[in-house]
């Protein structure tokens, strides 16, 4: 932007310098004592209307100049061939005849509201009167001489002063046609000189006239930047003031006038400090100066006034503009007391939702831990029972009744995956594992499912797998039993098969394609989509049938997912479904073995076992169980009590449960920790699953982590883990 140098001087476009030296100084004068007057009547002409873009009459001040030149050059052109080149044929009328009507409308140019569209056509009809009194004297004097240049130095100029193409062209096709049939029927003249000040004549027209169409090319390119500026700054919704170094006010645009209420001449001349309400700190002078350092511009938010003495918080961008040897600064003032309105309502909505995820996540945690507390005591009570001696009848019904509580806790596991799910709190943990294990443990764990249905349950595993993969064994475990699981479900006759091959192998990287196909009822092509949706069914009489929690897809879906794969389904209704996915794994050159060792024949009865835990029915089912391996242990109700069985007794395998009274298991074995001698093994037992209580437990000094139901096989592969040289054979019989 350039500031014009009077008050009817229209403002031009000018880029912006936003490199700062010595700004410091500059921002710590803007907060000097505020409302007075500019004393320099200068500046204030120089810098009013430059945001309102006023204009008012750039055009009628060109042409007033033209109007001038023209007089001027006739002046002193009489005064030439007069008095100096005396040897030339002049007729003083002719000039006289310009040089008053240029006088006339340089005149006529300081009316008060004069048209500018009237006053640019005195002007043309002044070019063409000084153009054809050049043309006379040319001719009058047989183009010789001085006036043959002259005449094309006036063309030119003529025809470059014209602001449109048009007129320009126009203007350049009279003026050289009158002047080649000048020369053209000259006499004196000579054919061979006529041609050569022909082919001037055009040839200085046509560069006038091309030059003259790139400078109003570029003018209206100017007018146009201009035209766009003005409508940036009048019509954003931003405040846009421009102040001295100082800070004193020189113009605003229409936006800052509505949001402060102020007249605009009141804003004009006074300090913009006048609108702050509070005085600029030195750290935000430091920090100001920091940024027009670094990136040019200053921005601050701060709390501004308004004419009514309403306060409200504001964002200012500072940046310099300098023309000529002047500089200023211009503000751009965005009112967002909205905006933070808004942010504090987004920042209290997200802390709503926080706390509601919060009080979810631990009414899941509390309720798992209840449920599962009881729930240990059914499935290992049935477990064990199990093992016993009883009829057709007894022996249906605890399956009943164990079946049962296997479904709930499924159910249990389901609902707090998928709560981890949402929250982005399920990882994996990969470690070196046997895959053919893994399938066969799964078939294990549903084959007696399959068979009381009377379906078959079929394992087709390639005998290329490698020998030990990296992989999350336990949610592969998860994902295959779910699947499986459904296959089982909603099929009633025929037969479910798990299918792995080895497809393809890159280096020490292979790709494993998984199948899980039935015969069961099939799934219709536009009931696909649903499958993946959380507490979905296909149908709804397929959850009165069937039952689940519409959980299980969707869980086994993330779970590929975030494994690096993708499921696929392809089903036809009536005839199956079969679930696909594929994914990658990387050998591993340590061997993955089982824990799944044949426990009958080990002898656990010279280990001394202490039981911390609170609840009686677990305190029962413990009895049962350490029963069946010939375990007499010592039992404590609660952390206190296990602190004070450790000081009498050295033991070496602890179960720690996580919540009892006087003082839970973890600062329990923190405290046993934190005691010299001898230590024994602590394994963590608790009903609550997430993956923050088995690091919770670790980071208080315990070596293991068995989660709540749990049954013998689970507690004797736990012994077998860590004391595997204490465990004898039992003698033979």
């Amino acid at each position: 932007m350039k500031l014009a140098k009077s008050s009817d001087a229209m403002p031009c476009a000018r880029t912006l310098d936003r490199q700062m030296e010595r700004i410091l100084l500059q921002i710590e004068t803007m907060d000097r004592p505020c409302k007075y007057k500019l004393t320099e009547k200068k500046k204030q002409t120089q810098m009013y209307g430059l945001i309102s873009q006023v204009n008012s009459g750039g055009n009628i001040r060109f042409y007033r100049a033209m109007a001038l030149g023209g007089l001027m050059t006739s002046m002193f052109f009489t005064f030439v061939f007069n008095f100096i080149l005396i040897d030339v044929h002049e007729i003083i009328l002719d000039r006289v005849i310009v040089m008053l009507y240029c006088a006339i409308v340089f005149a006529i140019g300081f009316k008060k509201g004069l048209n500018q569209r009237s006053y640019s056509l005195y002007m043309y009809a002044g070019f063409y009167i000084y153009l054809f009194q050049s043309l006379f004297a040319c001719w009058y004097n047989d183009f010789s001489g001085a006036y043959f240049p002259i005449f094309i130095l006036i063309n030119l100029i003529c025809i470059y002063a014209f602001r449109k193409d048009r007129e320009a062209i126009v203007f350049s096709i009279i003026g050289s046609s009158t002047a080649i049939v000048l020369i053209v029927c000259s006499r004196t003249i000579v054919a061979n000189d006529k041609w050569v000040f022909v082919a001037t004549v055009l040839s200085s027209n046509m560069l006038s006239v091309f030059t003259a169409r790139i400078k109003n090319k570029f003018m209206r390119e100017m007018k146009l930047n201009q035209k766009i500026l003005k409508s940036l700054i009048t019509r954003t919704e931003n405040g846009m003031f421009v102040t001295d170094t100082t800070g004193l006010i020189y113009d605003v645009n229409q936006r800052a006038i509505e949001i402060f209420g102020y007249a605009k001449e009141e804003l004009l001349d006074v300090d913009f400090r006048v609108l702050r309400k509070n005085p600029l700190t030195q750290a935000e002078i430091e920090e100001g100066f920091s940024q027009l350092n670094e990136e040019h511009f200053w921005t601050q938010e701060t709390l501004l006034t308004k004419k009514d003495g309403t306060e409200f918080k504001a964002r200012i961008a500072i940046i310099q503009l300098t023309t000529h040897n002047s500089k200023f600064l211009v503000y751009r003032v965005q009112d967002i007391s909205k905006l933070k309105m808004y942010q504090e309502e987004l920042l209290q909505a997200k802390e709503k939702a926080e706390e509601a995820a919060k009080a979810k996540s631990n009414f899941l945690a509390i309720m798992s831990h209840e449920i599962r507390t009881p729930l240990n005591g059914v499935i290992a009570t049935s477990s064990l029972l199990k093992q016993s001696e009883l009829n057709a009848e007894q022996c249906e019904q605890l399956d009943t009744i164990y079946r049962s509580g296997q479904n709930l806790l499924m159910l249990i596991n389901d609902i707090l995956e998928f709560s981890k799910m949402e929250n982005g709190k399920l990882e994996l943990d990969p470690h070196p594992s046997n895959i053919q294990l893994a399938i066969f443990d799964v078939s294990g764990l549903l084959r007696a499912s399959a068979e009381q249905k009377g379906i078959q349950l079929e394992v087709n595993v390639s005998n290329n797998l490698p020998a030990s993969l990296i992989l999350d064994d336990h949610r592969l475990k998860q994902i295959l039993l779910n699947l499986t699981g459904n296959a089982i479900k909603f099929t009633s006759k025929g037969k479910v098969s798990i299918e792995c091959h080895l497809e393809k192998t890159n280096r020490n990287q292979h790709y494993l394609q998984f199948k899980i196909a039935d015969t069961g009822i099939g799934i219709p092509a536009e009931k696909i989509p649903l499958l993946f949706q959380s507490f979905t069914q296909v149908d709804a009489g397929i959850s009165r049938k069937y039952g689940g929690s519409g959980l299980g897809l969707t869980i086994s879906k993330q779970l590929v997912e975030l494994m690096g794969g993708q499921i696929e389904v392809s089903s036809a209704h009536g005839q199956g479904t079969c679930f696909s996915f594929g994914l990658w794994f990387a050998e591993s050159v340590v061997q993955s073995y089982s824990n799944d060792t044949d426990g009958d024949d080990c002898d656990f009865s010279n280990l001394q076992v202490l039981i911390a835990e609170d609840n009686k029915i677990n305190i029962q089912v413990f009895k049962f169980i350490l029963d069946r391996i010939n375990i007499s242990a010592d039992f404590a109700e609660n952390g206190l009590e296990a602190l004070e069985a450790h000081q009498r007794k050295q033991y070496d395998l602890i179960f720690m449960d996580m919540q009892m009274p006087e003082l839970d298991g973890l600062e329990a074995a923190k405290k046993i920790r934190a005691q010299s001698g001898h230590q024994p093994i602590i394994i963590a037992i608790s009903a609550n699953a997430y993956p923050e209580d088995r690091k919770l437990c670790q980071e208080a000094g315990m070596e293991d982590f068995m989660p709540k139901p749990f049954e013998l096989e689970k507690v004797k592969s736990m012994m077998r883990a860590h004391f595997p040289e204490k465990s004898a054979k039992k003698p033979a019989a």
